[in-house]
């Protein structure tokens, strides 16, 4: 699927979704630290996992904070396929972007400004 259609699917329905977009060997050394923050499958059906109560009664208790506990998932995240994604889909500069707040901007609810830190 090319960038425009990925970006209209994004546009019309809120999410794309995009098979194979990020490959096997980049996925594979985050697949091998999913078990250090996620409880398998198994261990959320069966609830031997304690950690699986974290995601039970609250849509948004499983979110994790940025970076992660895996240091291959934070990587995963960031890396260029992903963000050049990003970038393609809103259609603007991520960093040091407009940025509205909830809401309507006014002289007392000004629109902000996406900030990042570079690091080298």
């Amino acid at each position: 699927m090319s960038f425009d259609a990925a970006r209209d699917e994004w546009l019309s329905h809120g999410f794309v979704t995009l098979p194979g977009y990020l490959p096997a060997a980049d996925l594979a050394p985050a697949l091998g630290e999913l078990d250090t923050m996620f409880p398998s499958a198994d261990g959320f059906q069966d609830g031997t996992d304690p950690r699986r109560d974290r995601y039970l009664g609250d849509e948004f208790a499983g979110i994790r904070g940025f970076p992660f506990e895996s240091l291959e998932l934070s990587l995963l995240a960031v890396g260029d396929r992903l963000v050049r994604l990003a970038r393609e889909l809103l259609g603007e500069e991520i960093c040091g972007s407009p940025r509205p707040r909830r809401g309507r901007s006014s002289p007392e609810r000004p629109t902000t400004t996406r900030s990042c830190t570079a690091t080298t």
